[in-house]
């Protein structure tokens, strides 16, 4: 939890609050951890106050307060900003080659928009750009790309 960029502590409203519970929000460290309280949905008596900065109730069941869950997540995680140069790591060459497309493309297209290239040639360097960022996240995969992916193993012996 200590090397963790984020921590979830979900507690259970429906149970109510138990010396475990106690026991872990004394673990936890207090700025990068967001208290959830899950089953708010279900009967329940009245929720400490727990001294975080961030505490959400959720019921993950029905689906209530997922979204503020979320942006909670956004919130904390970019709190202090991007992660610097240095901490940013590229493991893989086929994403470093799709991430220089990327910027070559959004360069292309910010030039574009500062000279006032119409909008019709400037969408293909936007598409251009998402594609690229597409393969890295697993959307639009393109058969070369899976290819290339499947190439590095050994399938079906």
């Amino acid at each position: 939890m200590a090397k963790a960029d984020l921590v979830l502590l979900v507690l259970d409203a429906h149970r109510g609050y138990r010396e475990e519970d106690e026991w872990l929000v004394k673990q936890v460290p207090n700025q990068k951890t967001i208290v959830v309280w899950n089953k708010t949905d279900l009967p329940h008596n009245e929720l400490p106050k727990i001294p975080f900065p961030h505490v959400v109730h959720v019921s993950a069941q029905k689906k209530i307060g997922i979204d503020l869950l979320r942006h909670k997540i956004d919130e904390v995680i970019w709190e202090n900003g991007p992660p610097s140069r240095e901490e940013i790591v590229i493991t893989n060459v086929r994403h470093k080659e799709s991430l220089m497309n990327a910027i070559e493309a959004c360069q292309k297209l910010l030039e574009g928009l500062k000279s006032g290239v119409s909008p019709e040639f400037l969408s293909s360097d936007m598409r251009q750009c998402l594609m690229e960022l597409g393969k890295i996240i697993g959307t639009n995969i393109t058969e070369d790309v899976l290819s290339a992916i499947f190439s590095k193993f050994c399938i079906g012996k």
